[in-house]
C-alpha cells in the first residue's frame, strides 16, 4: 500500500474512528472500512473486496458509480456528492442513502484512492421517537408499522406520500406489475384495506402517520426495479452554489 494512504488511513483510525467511512483504491477495490461501516452493513471485514462483490445489490450499484465517478472526475480534486438507492441491510425494501465522495493523494499530487462517507436519509420514525421520550406523552400518530401490510399496499402508500393521485398510481401500478390496474380498483384499496390498517379515515392523517412512521424512506423493491440506483452526482461546490443563488 501506498505509504501516503496509509498514513491517511492510521490518521482517521485515531481521530475518526466513529465515522462512517470507507477508502477505495482505483479499481474500486475496500483498503479501509471503519467499525460503524462494517457494523451497518452487518459484515465482518471488506478487505480487498470490489464493491460489485459486496452483494447483488451492490453488483448493479456499481456499475452505475463507475461509470458517474470516474478517475477523471476525481482528479478535478474536488468532493462530489452521490444520492443513491440501496437495499437495508436485511431488508428487502430500499432506503434513500448519500455519500460524500473524497478523492485522496499523495504528497507529489497524484491520484491515489478515493474515500466514501455514506448516511441514510433521515428517518422520521427515529426523530418521533426522541420526541416521544423527551415530552413523555403519547400521539396518536405514532403508531406501530403495520405488519401484515401487502407489497401493493407500501408502493400505493409511498405513492399517496410524495402526491401523486389516484389515477396516477393505478398508471404506475399498470406499468410495475404489467397488468390494467383500473382507477376504481386503486381507491377501493386506500379506502378498505390501507386506511383501515392505519386506524384513520382521512388522508391526511394517513399521509402524518405513514411519513412518521417511515414509510417515506422505506421503499418497496419492485417500485424501484426499472429505476437507476444512482440517483445523481453533483460535485458539491456547485450544489451548494444553487442553493446561494435561490
Amino acid at each position: 500500500m501506498n505509504d501516503d494512504l496509509q498514513r491517511f488511513i492510521d490518521f482517521h483510525k485515531r481521530n475518526f474512528s466513529y465515522d462512517a467511512f470507507v477508502i477505495w483504491d482505483l479499481n474500486h477495490q475496500c483498503v479501509y472500512a471503519s467499525e460503524l461501516y462494517l457494523k451497518y452493513m452487518q459484515v465482518k471485514n471488506l478487505d480487498k473486496q470490489q464493491l460489485q462483490n459486496i452483494n447483488e445489490d451492490f453488483k448493479s450499484f456499481s456499475e452505475e458509480f463507475r461509470s458517474k465517478v470516474t478517475a477523471e472526475v476525481l482528479e478535478t480534486k474536488k468532493p462530489y456528492a452521490c444520492y443513491y438507492l440501496l437495499k437495508r441491510p436485511g431488508a428487502l425494501n430500499y432506503g434513500l442513502h448519500y455519500a460524500n465522495v473524497f478523492p485522496i493523494f499523495s504528497i507529489d499530487k497524484q491520484l491515489i484512492a478515493y474515500c466514501t462517507r455514506p448516511y441514510q436519509m433521515k428517518h422520521d420514525l427515529a426523530v418521533s421517537n426522541l420526541i416521544k421520550m423527551v415530552t413523555n406523552k403519547n400521539s396518536d400518530y405514532l403508531i406501530n408499522s403495520p405488519d401484515n401490510l401487502t407489497e401493493r399496499e407500501r408502493i400505493v402508500l409511498f405513492l399517496l406520500i410524495i402526491g401523486m393521485s389516484h389515477k396516477e398510481i393505478a398508471t404506475t401500478l399498470s406499468d410495475i406489475f404489467n397488468e390494467e390496474v383500473l382507477l376504481n380498483s386503486v381507491s377501493t384499496l386506500i379506502s378498505r384495506q390501507i386506511y383501515a390498517k392505519f386506524d384513520t379515515k382521512v388522508n391526511s392523517v394517513l399521509l402524518i402517520k405513514a411519513i412518521l412512521n417511515g414509510f417515506l424512506y422505506n421503499i418497496p423493491s419492485k417500485l424501484v426495479s426499472l429505476l437507476p440506483k444512482i440517483i445523481f452526482v453533483t460535485n458539491l461546490e456547485d450544489y451548494y452554489a444553487q442553493w446561494e443563488d435561490k
